[in-house]
């Protein structure tokens, strides 16, 4: 086989499997849309406060709309891993190193994320509201 073919091959797999993928989430997207309501932005913050501020939730929304839309609006009991989909790295490195510049924060201020509780996005939440301030 030349390196031609080699290379249309490896590409084709690359397109189907991302494709695969987009679907299988935008499918996961749509049944979680049916189990429970769509937020506004207000009342997403409503149901975060008070142990979330107003800035971090407004932070989350935008972060997680981001992945979600159009199909749907974070919910505070959204796991990010399991109902959202979303890449642990994208969370815990990239949201939480801009969270942390947004705040005033060093990221090595944030302990480890508890093992023992849920990453839905109010837990979420309430860790990065538990950071010291630096």
């Amino acid at each position: 086989m030349s390196l031609w073919w080699s290379g249309g091959l490896f590409l084709s797999a690359l397109v189907l499997f991302t494709l695969w993928a987009d679907y299988r989430i935008k499918k996961a997207y749509k049944a979680l849309a049916r189990k429970r309501p769509n937020l506004t932005k207000a009342e997403f913050q409503s149901q975060m406060q008070p142990e979330v501020s107003a800035d971090l939730s407004a932070f989350l929304w935008d972060q997680i709309l981001f992945y979600v839309k159009p199909i749907l609006t974070p919910h505070p009991d959204d796991n990010l891993f399991l109902d959202l989909k979303i890449d642990e790295d994208d969370v815990f490195e990239d949201w939480v190193d801009e969270w942390a510049e947004n705040a005033g924060y060093y990221e090595n201020s944030f302990a480890h994320y508890p093992n023992d509780v849920p990453p839905t996005i109010k837990n979420f939440g309430i860790w990065l509201e538990s950071a010291p301030v630096c």
